[in-house]
């Protein structure tokens, strides 16, 4: 085999790879989700497994909020997380009739402060249950804190990823 050949095989090898590590490394991140409901004859479940994203940034924001009841009050975001990403939420209370809704608004002030308005929740998350979904970071996200029996506040875990 002449030296050339050889070479153009080494070349190609290097090559095929370089490719096969680049598309191993593109997806960063895994989602898998799982949901059944089994209620008498009723049985239905949706499953998606090993969901594959690319993660382009290498940012996250992760907390555990107090949310009071009475007022919108504004998720903590790191401002390193700049783009979209996935985010999960829990309501880390045990107590029932303890939720927290989870929504976006525009901020406006008058003459007693500044308040959201035009709220849309887009979750309300019961004691102890989670939420996992792609979030478009473009508005800023509030959330309110609703119970019978805790004057204190909720605490809200959130983790925001960088896609």
């Amino acid at each position: 085999m002449s030296k050339k050949i050889r070479m153009a095989i080494a070349v190609t090898s290097m090559l095929v790879s370089a490719i096969m590590f680049a598309a191993i490394a593109a997806e960063e991140v895994t989602v898998t989700t799982l949901l059944r409901v089994k209620n008498g004859q009723y049985d239905q479940q949706k499953n998606v497994a090993n969901l594959k994203v690319d993660q382009g940034g290498n940012t996250m924001s992760a907390s555990i909020q107090n949310i009071q009841t009475g007022a919108w009050e504004v998720i903590s975001i790191s401002a390193d997380v700049t783009t979209n990403g996935y985010a999960f939420f829990r309501n880390l209370s045990d107590r029932t009739n303890n939720y927290i809704d989870v929504g976006t608004g525009a901020l406006s002030t008058n003459t007693g402060g500044a308040v959201v308005t035009n709220f849309s929740a887009f979750m309300r998350l019961g004691a102890k249950q989670t939420a996992l979904m792609p979030l478009h970071i473009t508005n800023l996200v509030y959330a309110r804190a609703f119970s019978t029996n805790a004057s204190t506040g909720l605490p809200l875990e959130n983790w925001i990823n960088q896609e």
